[in-house]
């Protein structure tokens, strides 16, 4: 058993099975493509839908219909194709087809009339708060270090509960080939916006397809103490935080490197990378 296990989590590691779901470094947003955006967006603008678009000059933006409302998000005007896209970490999580381009004092989104009811600069920016004004997706790899109100409040001993709890319940998704729970209980919006419960069973098809073998390795994290390190970000006035390290299981070593983003006041996932080896 322990020889053709050992077997088994060597296939794991010569197939380099990481599956990664990194947010700020493989979507385009906005400013990556260095282009800033046409001055005419700036300003507050008050659509005929009863929403509310707030685009200031550092490509940072707010949206508020009804019950949906993003703030501090980044915004990325595609002339060509006449789109505006709107992401938060990278994540696209809203696209307007522009209908009519500014002009004066007015423009169409999706066939909704918008009219600027205020202007401002850089320097008057505000609703997206400090860290909207220099954040960017690219922050996240080596940018805005500024001390979290919450997030920087999280013990050791809650992290280590946070990295063990979500290994558990992916082990639980692998097992019951089923991640509709670990979506809906361990990942942020922003997330679920963009992977379904079967594209994560296709991602971790190869840890499926030997899970018996992955749920012996798995299950020895409720008892395993981790080696890791963490950092606190914000980015984009979210609350960010990065764990990294290795759960000591046997006969191989169970790595992690997850991403969570503060929502509502618990920490969910906006990266999963786990590997075996």
């Amino acid at each position: 058993m322990s020889q053709n296990f050992k077997k088994i989590s060597a296939s794991l590691a010569a197939w380099m099975i990481t599956f990664l779901f990194i947010l700020g470094c493989v979507c385009p947003r906005g400013g990556d493509s260095g282009k800033p955006l046409p001055t005419e967006y700036f300003g507050v603008w008050a659509g005929s839908d009863g929403s509310v678009l707030e685009i200031a000059s550092g490509g940072v933006a707010n949206y508020k219909k009804g019950g949906e409302e993003y703030k501090g998000v980044s915004v990325e005007i595609d002339e060509s194709g006449k789109v505006l896209r709107m992401k938060l970490l990278g994540f696209e999580i809203k696209k307007f087809n522009i209908t009519q381009p500014p002009s004066g004092d007015r423009m169409a989104l999706d066939n909704v009339t918008y009219r600027r009811r205020d202007s401002f600069s850089q320097d008057d920016y505000s609703f997206g708060g400090e860290d909207s004004k220099s954040g960017s997706t690219d922050d996240y790899s080596g940018g805005s270090k500024k001390p979290l109100d919450k997030g920087a409040q999280t013990s050791d001993a809650e992290m280590v509960s946070l990295v063990r709890e979500t290994l558990l319940d992916f082990n639980e998704a692998i097992q019951k080939e089923d991640f509709s729970e670990f979506l809906r209980l361990r990942t942020s919006k922003v997330f679920r916006q963009q992977y379904t419960p079967e594209q994560m069973a296709s991602s971790f098809s190869s840890f499926i397809a030997q899970k018996d073998s992955v749920g012996l390795t798995l299950d020895q994290v409720v008892t395993a103490t981790p080696s890791y390190s963490h950092r606190f970000r914000k980015i984009q006035n979210n609350d960010v935080l990065e764990i990294k390290g290795n759960f000591n299981t046997t006969p191989n070593k169970t790595y992690f490197d997850n991403q969570y983003l503060l929502e509502d006041g618990e920490w969910k996932l906006v990266k999963i990378q786990v590997e075996i080896r």
